[in-house]
Protein backbone atom coordinates (compact mmCIF):
# COMPACT_ATOMS: atom_id res chain seq x y z
CA UNK A 1 0.00 0.00 0.00
CA UNK A 2 1.44 3.58 -0.84
CA UNK A 3 0.76 5.98 2.09
CA UNK A 4 0.99 9.83 0.86
CA UNK A 5 1.76 12.04 3.58
CA UNK A 6 1.53 11.77 7.14
CA UNK A 7 -2.19 10.36 8.58
CA UNK A 8 -2.01 12.36 11.24
CA UNK A 9 -1.17 15.75 9.39
CA UNK A 10 -3.33 15.28 6.83
CA UNK A 11 -6.26 15.06 9.96
CA UNK A 12 -4.99 18.23 10.97
CA UNK A 13 -5.25 19.75 7.73
CA UNK A 14 -8.56 18.52 7.30
CA UNK A 15 -9.71 20.00 10.54
CA UNK A 16 -7.74 23.40 10.23
CA UNK A 17 -9.13 23.85 6.97
CA UNK A 18 -12.95 23.21 8.82
CA UNK A 19 -12.40 25.72 10.94
CA UNK A 20 -11.17 28.24 8.46
CA UNK A 21 -14.75 27.02 6.66
CA UNK A 22 -17.00 27.73 9.86
CA UNK A 23 -15.18 30.79 10.42
CA UNK A 24 -15.60 32.39 6.88
CA UNK A 25 -19.63 30.86 7.02
CA UNK A 26 -20.57 33.20 10.45
CA UNK A 27 -20.33 36.73 10.69
CA UNK A 28 -17.18 38.32 12.78
CA UNK A 29 -17.69 40.90 15.10
CA UNK A 30 -14.91 43.06 16.04
CA UNK A 31 -14.77 45.79 18.97
CA UNK A 32 -12.79 48.84 19.14
CA UNK A 33 -11.17 48.74 22.72
CA UNK A 34 -10.24 52.43 23.54
CA UNK A 35 -7.08 51.62 25.56
CA UNK A 36 -5.41 49.29 23.03
CA UNK A 37 -6.60 52.25 20.58
CA UNK A 38 -7.71 49.22 17.86
CA UNK A 39 -10.12 46.76 16.90
CA UNK A 40 -9.95 43.03 18.65
CA UNK A 41 -11.67 40.43 17.09
CA UNK A 42 -14.63 38.51 19.86
CA UNK A 43 -15.21 34.93 20.46
CA UNK A 44 -18.86 34.30 20.22
CA UNK A 45 -20.96 31.37 21.78
CA UNK A 46 -22.68 30.62 18.24
CA UNK A 47 -25.72 29.95 21.10
CA UNK A 48 -25.76 34.06 21.65
CA UNK A 49 -27.70 36.17 19.36
CA UNK A 50 -25.59 39.19 17.67
CA UNK A 51 -28.02 42.21 18.75
CA UNK A 52 -27.41 40.82 22.61
CA UNK A 53 -23.78 42.58 21.98
CA UNK A 54 -25.27 46.11 21.05
CA UNK A 55 -24.39 47.79 24.18
CA UNK A 56 -24.96 51.52 24.49
CA UNK A 57 -21.36 51.90 25.26
CA UNK A 58 -19.35 49.84 22.62
CA UNK A 59 -18.56 50.44 19.33
CA UNK A 60 -18.67 47.12 17.21
CA UNK A 61 -17.45 46.63 13.69
CA UNK A 62 -19.90 43.07 11.79
CA UNK A 63 -18.43 41.64 8.63
CA UNK A 64 -20.71 39.47 7.23
CA UNK A 65 -19.61 36.42 4.82
CA UNK A 66 -21.34 37.53 2.06
CA UNK A 67 -23.11 40.95 0.64
CA UNK A 68 -19.27 42.91 0.37
CA UNK A 69 -20.89 45.21 3.10
CA UNK A 70 -19.72 45.74 7.15
CA UNK A 71 -20.87 47.60 9.29
CA UNK A 72 -19.70 49.82 12.22
CA UNK A 73 -21.99 50.23 14.97
CA UNK A 74 -21.94 53.11 17.18
CA UNK A 75 -23.91 53.09 20.45
CA UNK A 76 -25.09 56.29 21.84
CA UNK A 77 -22.91 56.43 24.95
CA UNK A 78 -20.22 56.42 23.25
CA UNK A 79 -17.79 59.66 23.61
CA UNK A 80 -16.63 61.84 20.33
CA UNK A 81 -12.86 60.40 21.48
CA UNK A 82 -13.54 57.04 21.25
CA UNK A 83 -15.79 57.15 17.80
CA UNK A 84 -13.11 59.43 16.43
CA UNK A 85 -10.68 56.32 17.43
CA UNK A 86 -12.56 54.24 15.97
CA UNK A 87 -13.07 55.33 12.60
CA UNK A 88 -9.37 56.26 12.32
CA UNK A 89 -8.71 52.36 12.35
CA UNK A 90 -11.50 50.86 11.22
CA UNK A 91 -10.30 51.01 7.55
CA UNK A 92 -7.20 49.38 8.07
CA UNK A 93 -9.10 46.33 10.21
CA UNK A 94 -11.24 46.37 6.79
CA UNK A 95 -8.27 46.22 4.27
CA UNK A 96 -6.77 43.36 6.27
CA UNK A 97 -10.07 41.27 7.38
CA UNK A 98 -12.38 42.14 4.10
CA UNK A 99 -10.68 43.66 1.77
CA UNK A 100 -12.82 45.11 -1.24
CA UNK A 101 -15.81 45.93 1.30
CA UNK A 102 -17.70 48.94 1.66
CA UNK A 103 -18.17 50.06 5.74
CA UNK A 104 -21.41 51.34 6.79
CA UNK A 105 -22.23 53.70 9.77
CA UNK A 106 -24.71 52.54 11.95
CA UNK A 107 -26.07 54.85 14.61
CA UNK A 108 -27.96 53.02 17.63
CA UNK A 109 -31.36 53.56 17.10
CA UNK A 110 -31.19 54.14 13.65
CA UNK A 111 -29.79 51.12 12.09
CA UNK A 112 -30.72 50.30 8.80
CA UNK A 113 -32.75 46.86 7.70
CA UNK A 114 -29.29 45.39 6.59
CA UNK A 115 -27.92 45.79 9.64
CA UNK A 116 -31.00 44.46 11.57
CA UNK A 117 -31.16 41.34 8.97
CA UNK A 118 -27.72 40.61 9.78
CA UNK A 119 -27.54 40.69 13.55
CA UNK A 120 -31.33 39.20 13.87
CA UNK A 121 -33.26 41.96 15.12
CA UNK A 122 -35.58 41.39 11.71
CA UNK A 123 -35.84 37.81 9.52
CA UNK A 124 -34.62 38.02 5.99
CA UNK A 125 -37.87 37.57 4.67
CA UNK A 126 -38.22 41.43 6.09
CA UNK A 127 -35.36 42.51 3.89
CA UNK A 128 -37.51 43.52 0.64
CA UNK A 129 -34.64 45.96 -0.20
CA UNK A 130 -31.76 44.69 0.77
CA UNK A 131 -28.53 46.83 0.42
CA UNK A 132 -26.67 44.10 -1.68
CA UNK A 133 -28.16 45.38 -4.69
CA UNK A 134 -27.84 48.51 -3.93
CA UNK A 135 -24.45 51.13 -5.57
CA UNK A 136 -22.98 53.22 -2.64
CA UNK A 137 -24.97 55.96 -3.97
CA UNK A 138 -28.34 55.73 -4.01
CA UNK A 139 -29.88 58.68 -5.59
CA UNK A 140 -31.10 59.05 -8.88
CA UNK A 141 -28.49 59.23 -12.14
CA UNK A 142 -28.99 62.93 -12.69
CA UNK A 143 -29.30 64.11 -9.19
CA UNK A 144 -26.34 65.88 -8.01
CA UNK A 145 -24.70 65.48 -5.10
CA UNK A 146 -24.19 68.27 -2.27
CA UNK A 147 -20.73 68.86 -0.17
CA UNK A 148 -21.55 66.93 2.76
CA UNK A 149 -23.01 63.95 0.38
CA UNK A 150 -20.04 63.63 -1.02
CA UNK A 151 -17.75 63.99 2.31
CA UNK A 152 -20.51 60.69 3.11
CA UNK A 153 -19.46 58.88 -0.05
CA UNK A 154 -15.45 59.52 0.34
CA UNK A 155 -15.28 58.41 4.15
CA UNK A 156 -16.85 55.19 3.57
CA UNK A 157 -13.96 54.67 1.08
CA UNK A 158 -10.54 54.20 2.80
CA UNK A 159 -7.23 55.84 1.61
CA UNK A 160 -4.29 53.32 0.32
CA UNK A 161 -1.42 53.20 2.47
CA UNK A 162 1.01 56.59 2.17
CA UNK A 163 -1.66 58.80 -0.04
CA UNK A 164 -3.69 61.51 1.36
CA UNK A 165 -6.78 63.28 -0.54
CA UNK A 166 -6.44 66.30 -2.41
CA UNK A 167 -8.49 66.89 -4.97
CA UNK A 168 -12.55 65.81 -5.40
CA UNK A 169 -13.93 66.15 -8.13
CA UNK A 170 -18.07 66.02 -8.78
CA UNK A 171 -20.70 67.91 -10.60
CA UNK A 172 -17.98 69.16 -12.81
CA UNK A 173 -16.95 71.04 -9.78
CA UNK A 174 -13.52 70.44 -8.50
CA UNK A 175 -12.99 70.84 -4.16
CA UNK A 176 -9.92 70.95 -2.32
CA UNK A 177 -9.99 68.32 0.57
CA UNK A 178 -8.95 69.11 4.42
CA UNK A 179 -8.35 67.62 7.38
CA UNK A 180 -7.74 70.18 10.28
CA UNK A 181 -8.31 69.12 13.70
CA UNK A 182 -10.07 71.15 16.71
CA UNK A 183 -10.41 70.94 20.22
CA UNK A 184 -13.61 70.09 22.28
CA UNK A 185 -13.77 68.80 26.07
CA UNK A 186 -9.74 68.52 26.12
CA UNK A 187 -10.10 66.31 22.49
CA UNK A 188 -9.16 67.19 19.20
CA UNK A 189 -11.86 66.43 17.36
CA UNK A 190 -10.85 65.51 13.39
CA UNK A 191 -12.76 67.75 11.09
CA UNK A 192 -12.94 67.13 7.24
CA UNK A 193 -14.77 69.49 4.49
CA UNK A 194 -14.47 70.47 0.74
CA UNK A 195 -13.33 73.27 -0.46
CA UNK A 196 -14.41 74.96 -3.73
CA UNK A 197 -10.57 75.06 -6.09
CA UNK A 198 -10.34 78.95 -6.66
CA UNK A 199 -6.84 78.09 -8.40
CA UNK A 200 -7.37 78.76 -11.99
CA UNK A 201 -6.11 75.26 -14.02
CA UNK A 202 -4.43 75.86 -17.67
CA UNK A 203 -6.37 74.14 -20.37
CA UNK A 204 -4.56 70.97 -21.87
CA UNK A 205 -3.85 67.08 -20.61
CA UNK A 206 -2.99 65.90 -17.57
CA UNK A 207 -0.81 62.61 -16.65
CA UNK A 208 0.40 62.38 -12.89
CA UNK A 209 3.47 60.44 -11.54
CA UNK A 210 2.81 61.18 -7.80
CA UNK A 211 -0.34 61.66 -7.66
CA UNK A 212 -3.23 57.99 -8.22
CA UNK A 213 -6.94 59.21 -9.53
CA UNK A 214 -10.01 56.94 -8.25
CA UNK A 215 -13.02 57.00 -9.21
CA UNK A 216 -16.52 56.18 -8.06
CA UNK A 217 -19.32 54.59 -10.48
CA UNK A 218 -22.70 54.53 -9.65
CA UNK A 219 -25.80 53.93 -12.50
CA UNK A 220 -22.91 53.52 -14.88
CA UNK A 221 -22.23 57.06 -14.03
CA UNK A 222 -19.16 58.89 -12.92
CA UNK A 223 -20.24 60.50 -9.34
CA UNK A 224 -16.58 60.83 -8.01
CA UNK A 225 -13.25 61.66 -8.83
CA UNK A 226 -10.28 61.21 -6.72
CA UNK A 227 -7.27 62.66 -6.47
CA UNK A 228 -4.63 60.84 -3.97
CA UNK A 229 -1.05 61.95 -3.63
CA UNK A 230 1.61 60.98 -1.83
CA UNK A 231 2.72 61.60 1.18
CA UNK A 232 6.11 63.30 2.07
CA UNK A 233 8.16 61.05 3.68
Amino acid sequence: MKVIGNGLNLVNEIKINYEDYKREEKVRVFEYDESEEDFAELEIDENVPLHRLLVSDFILLFIPPAHKRAYLWIGKKTTSKKRFGAADKVGKVRDREALGYLIRTEDEGEESIGFKVTVGLVEQEEDEKHEEAKPIYDGTQDEDLTSKEILRLIEKMSVPEGYERELVMVNNEIYRYKEYATPSYNVDILKKKLFPLKEEIDDGTYTFEDRLPRILFSYNKIKVIELLKKKKK
